[in-house]
């Protein structure tokens, strides 16, 4: 090499780096301002939030140093510097490919193509390397400062230092592998974007067809997004942020090793795709030519993948806006989203192949590759329309699942609470608790149900499904240790045989209401809580002290008398709710739960009135001042007519203060603030409202509330008729 080319090649280097060195300054600023910022803010809004609550020195050092893990840890936002950066520095070390006269350039020197590659490779990730570490090393610093140190805050930081720098690698492995696909900088952008997002927005858009088509989809199925880092980031984020129960929580090793636990299969994902784009972009490179650079896609097979792939998508993107559109369900509206897949598919197909060929005229080649893809869109349209697959009849067998749970919408004996040394008791509420603590293992129960509502989904038009059927999720675990969820239609006129065999076992109680569940080591939880009992007419509040003693008496009433016949046949005397919170001492916490109490639970009604929260003023007609009807609907009658068929109109009100026309309205009444979850809906008459205003001049201590009613039907008073439809 003469003394000359040596000069050149020094020249050009110092010229890079000349180029390079401004973008390091400044993503060393912007990170430096961001993070300095964010401590400074956090670590002072949690010390005067301390102040401000009176909390002990000791709880404002714990929430400082929880305010630096969520900086600096696993929850940070900053994350996304690590994702900027990478798509920044790769396209930086590599750029040159897209210039014929650079590449020219570079390939008249002595430097191999495979050093030239490992160099500019190994740079982008030192430079992010040195920056992030300087952060890290100053976050840390400023935590000492405030002295919010801590060896638990340290372990996180170390670990989440290597979880950035994988993401920072997956990220940067993607936009190479762009890169090495593309021939100019813009189709390198789609390209980077395309890889990142690709299998995730395919199975994301496959499951929002499966909820279109399939009515036993259940919301609670967890949907698998593999080799998109993207997702990982969010899921590891909120993961993260649900063992704290997102604004509450302490930074303890219990909570650092739950956090590790919960979110290493996304940070094996992002590792795992991140070197199969390593992969494919050093093959890529390998079989890259020189005559590429200023070309969109470069490798005709890359061509014909993301022709494919884009096509397809577009189609079902396009049948997903037809169907939000059109979204209330109807016979035409399948053919519409249809029409709009194949048209979606067909005309992508030919944009896209005119950016590839960069020539408008040529937007018909591929037509091979427009067949299959339309061909594609056509299937997947027919298997889902027809469940040629039998997702909907699908029922696992009875020897392929250990055992299943239920659930159904409800609050009542669900108890929300978290304390500052561990999450909510529930990482997703009420269904993902169930899901770890209900075991029901009658299948031959289960599987009479679900023919039961194969059957009643079958013979029922769809959008009636939910006029006359309680909507449940199922969730059958496989042997395999996969959980398959489904959603049941179980119809009002269910035998109710079947279901006490089910909802009045003693594995579904148990597990269904919380005073079953150990909370001995949350004791102070319970002392001193604020208590009330509410009626359909009043509200007496009080204070509880034990706790536990509730729990014996709640616990065998529920197990003496609950069943399906039971609740479905009987509304609650009242419901009995214990809520308690505590913020200004070293330890704080919320508590709050809900019991329906029955005519039936004696036990526990004499303990209510033992600490003189109870009164059986449900349906005490003697203290209704007055009664108002309002009847949405005059000149109709819904008990024969189809509410769907009418317009709403201007409704009718009648207020009643005769005791005889009170009690006979009040005969037929039903409160719908107090029924269970079985509760028939059908048996309400939706024409008429009823507000109870009740007496409250002679009671000082009670509270008296307006309560609302509906009629059962076939029972509306005739006066009641009359009077609201003149």
């Amino acid at each position: 090499m003469t003394s000359e080319n040596s000069s050149l090649i020094k020249s050009k280097k110092k010229a890079y780096k000349i180029r390079f060195a401004p973008l390091t300054i400044v993503s060393l600023i912007t990170m430096l301002l961001f993070y300095v910022s964010a401590v400074i803010v956090l670590v002072n809004r949690a010390y005067m939030y301390g102040v401000n609550s009176l909390q002990s020195p000791e709880a404002i050092h714990m929430e400082q140093i929880n305010a630096i893990s969520k900086v600096i840890g696993f929850r940070q936002v900053g994350i996304v510097f690590a994702v900027v950066l990478a798509f920044v520095f790769a396209l930086s070390e590599f750029n040159y490919l897209f210039s014929q006269k650079q590449l020219d350039f570079f390939v008249s020197q002595p430097t191999s193509n495979k050093k030239r590659f490992i160099t500019r490779y190994v740079d982008g990730i030192a430079t992010f390397t040195f920056l992030y570490l300087i952060v890290v090393a100053v976050t840390l610093i400023l935590a000492a400062i405030f002295g919010t140190f801590s060896r638990v805050l340290l372990l996180e930081v170390l670990c989440a230092f290597v979880y950035v720098l994988v993401v920072y690698l997956a990220f940067y492995n993607i936009t190479i592998l762009g890169i090495m696909l593309s021939g100019n900088l813009f189709t390198a952008i789609i390209m980077s974007i395309f890889w990142q997002f690709v299998f995730s927005v395919g199975a994301a858009l496959l499951s929002f067809y499966r909820e279109i088509f399939f009515i036993t989809y259940s919301y609670l199925t967890n949907e698998s997004y593999f080799f998109s880092p993207a997702v990982d980031v969010i899921h590891v984020i909120e993961k993260c942020t649900g063992v704290f129960g997102y604004d509450t929580g302490r930074l303890t090793m219990d909570n650092l090793k739950s956090m590790i636990c919960s979110s290493w299969l996304n940070v094996l994902d992002i590792a795992i795709t991140g070197l199969i784009a390593l992969f494919f972009a050093v093959m890529a490179y390998k079989k890259r030519k020189n005559e590429w650079a200023g070309k969109t896609i470069c490798f005709p097979i890359v061509q014909k993948i993301v022709k494919l792939s884009l096509s397809i998508i577009s189609g079902l993107l396009l049948g997903l806006i037809i169907y939000y559109i059109y979204s209330e369900y109807n016979s035409s509206r399948n053919y519409m989203i249809f029409a709009a897949m194949v048209i979606g598919c067909i005309l992508s197909a030919f944009i896209i192949e005119v950016y590839i060929q960069a020539d408008f005229k040529l937007f018909y080649k591929g037509i091979f590759g427009n067949i299959i893809a339309l061909a594609a869109v056509v299937f997947i349209f027919f298997s889902l329309n027809n469940d040629i697959f039998g997702y909907d009849s699908y029922v696992p067998d009875e020897n392929a699942y250990s055992s299943y749970f239920i659930v159904r919408s409800s609050t009542y004996g669900y108890m929300d609470y978290f304390n500052s040394y561990r999450s909510f008791a529930y990482d997703d509420g009420r269904a993902r608790d169930l899901e770890k603590r209900m075991f029901l293992t009658d299948k031959d129960a289960m599987k009479e149900l679900a023919d039961y509502s194969s059957e009643f989904v079958k013979n029922t038009n769809r959008e009636k499904l939910y006029e006359n059927a309680w909507s449940v999720q199922v969730g059958y675990r496989l042997n395999s240790g996969r959980i398959v969820y489904r959603t049941l239609f179980i119809p009002y006129d269910v035998d109710a045989a079947l279901m006490d065999r089910i909802i009045g076992s003693k594995e579904y109680i148990t597990s269904y209401y919380d005073v079953f569940k150990d909370f001995s080591t949350e004791q102070e939880m319970f002392t001193q809580a604020d208590c009330s009992f509410t009626t359909d007419a009043e509200m007496i509040s009080g204070v509880m002290n034990d706790y536990e003693a509730f729990k014996l008496v709640y616990q065998q009433d529920v197990l003496q008398n609950y069943s399906y016949t039971m609740v479905n046949n009987n509304d609650f005397v009242g419901i009995f709710e214990i809520s308690n919170y505590e913020y200004s001492d070293d330890d704080y916490y919320y508590v709050d739960v809900s019991y329906p109490i029955y005519s039936t639970y004696t036990n526990t009604i004499e303990y209510l009135q033992s600490i003189g929260v109870y009164n059986d003023s449900a349906g005490d007609v003697d203290n209704i001042k007055s009664i108002t009807v309002e009847n949405y609907y005059p000149g109709h009658d819904l008990e024969v007519e189809d509410e769907s068929t009418l317009e709403y109109g201007n409704s009718k009100s009648v207020e009643y203060t005769d005791m005889e026309q009170i009690s006979e309205i009040m005969e037929h009444a039903v409160s719908a603030n107090f029924v269970s979850d079985w509760f028939p809906y059908e048996k309400f008459n939706n024409q008429y409202g009823i507000n109870v205003q009740y007496d409250d001049t002679h009671k000082e201590n009670d509270t008296y509330i307006s309560s609302y009613f509906f009629f059962e039907k076939g029972c509306v008073p005739d006066f009641v008729v009359k009077d609201t439809n003149n």
